[in-house]
C-alpha cells in the first residue's frame, strides 16, 4: 500500500454505517481501520464481510491512484539540472557502448590490415630520372616501353626530368605528358641537333628555334 496518513470515508459508506446497528457499524469501522493498519481483514460476520470486501476494493484503488500521483509529482519536481544530468548519464552509457563496439570491430579487422600492409598497390608510382622528378607506375612504364621501345622511353623520361628541373614544370600525370608532347619534343630536338645553320646570300637562317636547340644540347 502507498504510505499515506489518511483515507477517504465516502458518503455512501457514511449512510450505510449510520443506518446499521451500533454493534455492526462498530465492527465494520474496526475492520476498515484494521485493514489500513495491516492487522485485520475480517469482521467475523458473513454479511459484514461482504460489505467490507467492496470497501477494501475501493481503498486499494485509492492507494494505487495516490502512488501514481506521487510518482508524477516526483518527476515534475526534478530540477532542470537533475534532468540534464540524467540525459548526460544516458549519453555516456550510449557512448561507452559504441566505443566498446568500435574496439571489437578494430580487433576483428587487425589481421586483414596486417595482410594488406605487405601488398604493393598497382597504382604505386616509382621515381625515374637523374633528378628524380618523373613518377610512373609499373603499368604506365611498361605501356610506354611496349609502344615506343625501351630506348625512346628512357630518352623521354630524361627529357621530362631535366625539363622539370630547369622550368619547375608541374603536371598531375607524367605518363600523359610523355605521351602527349615529350616524345615529339625529343624527336624535334634530335632533328634540330643534327642540322647545321645554312647561310643564304651572306645571312644566317632565322627559322631555327635556338631555345629548343640549346635545350636539346643540354639534354643530350
Amino acid at each position: 500500500m502507498a504510505d499515506k496518513k489518511s483515507f477517504i470515508i465516502y458518503d455512501n459508506w457514511a449512510k450505510l454505517l449510520y443506518d446499521m446497528p451500533v454493534e455492526q457499524a462498530g465492527k465494520l469501522i474496526k475492520a476498515i481501520c484494521g485493514y489500513k493498519l495491516g492487522e485485520c481483514e475480517s469482521t467475523g460476520d458473513a454479511v459484514l464481510d461482504a460489505v467490507f470486501g467492496m470497501i477494501k476494493e475501493q481503498l486499494d484503488k485509492d492507494d494505487a491512484k495516490y502512488a501514481e500521483i506521487c510518482v508524477k509529482r516526483s518527476n515534475a519536481g526534478k530540477s532542470k539540472k537533475q534532468q540534464t544530468n540524467d540525459i548526460k548519464c544516458n549519453q555516456m552509457i550510449s557512448s561507452d557502448s559504441k566505443t566498446e563496439q568500435m574496439h571489437t570491430d578494430t580487433d576483428t579487422d587487425t589481421d586483414t590490415d596486417n595482410d594488406n600492409d605487405n601488398v604493393v598497390s598497382k597504382d604505386t608510382k616509382h621515381i625515374y630520372g637523374t633528378y628524380k622528378h618523373v613518377r610512373l607506375t609499373d603499368e604506365e612504364y611498361q605501356k610506354l616501353c611496349k609502344e615506343y621501345g625501351d630506348t625512346e622511353t628512357g630518352k623521354a623520361i630524361t627529357y621530362l626530368d631535366e625539363y622539370i628541373e630547369m622550368k619547375g614544370y608541374k603536371a598531375k600525370s607524367h605518363y600523359l605528358c610523355i605521351r602527349k608532347w615529350v616524345f615529339d619534343a625529343v624527336k624535334r630536338s634530335n632533328q634540330q641537333a643534327g642540322n647545321t645553320p645554312k647561310k643564304h646570300f651572306g645571312t644566317e637562317r632565322t627559322d631555327i628555334d635556338y631555345a629548343e636547340l640549346l635545350r636539346s644540347r643540354v639534354v643530350n
